[in-house]
């Protein structure tokens, strides 16, 4: 059976040159959310083809947290989903990063606004130190 270009079902590079994510076109909250946790559990200089992909947080895992340096951290975490997640806006005045002390984790919650809806949603992570 050989691929034929008007029918999408046998050929599977049917509409490949679409460029869905950077036009906006897929607005989902689980694609967003996948966006959000690749973009947060990339170090920098990972991804070959474009070494300023990704957030300080892989880095800072490693570091000793505390009341002082984790609104660093957060300003970065924003900083870096905002230059790689054109999709969303961040809801900034309801973001927040608790620390967990007792179990060595921290609580990331970034609620935001899907861009061209009024969609609201939140990625919420509970990230082991």
């Amino acid at each position: 059976m050989g691929l034929n270009a008007s029918n999408p079902r046998t050929n599977f590079a049917y509409d490949i040159h679409k460029d869905v994510i950077s036009k906006g076109e897929a607005k989902d909250e689980e694609a967003i959310a996948v966006s959000i946790e690749n973009i947060l559990s990339t170090y920098f200089g990972e991804r070959l083809f474009n070494p300023y992909f990704g957030s300080v947080l892989p880095a800072q895992l490693f570091e000793s947290l505390n009341e002082d340096n984790s609104q660093q951290l957060l300003d970065s975490i924003i900083e870096a989903i905002e230059i790689w997640e054109k999709r969303i806006t961040i809801i900034k005045s309801k973001v927040h990063l608790t620390l967990v002390l007792d179990d060595n984790s921290m609580e990331l919650s970034i609620p935001y606004v899907v861009n061209g809806s009024n969609i609201e949603s939140k990625f919420d992570k509970r990230i082991i130190l």
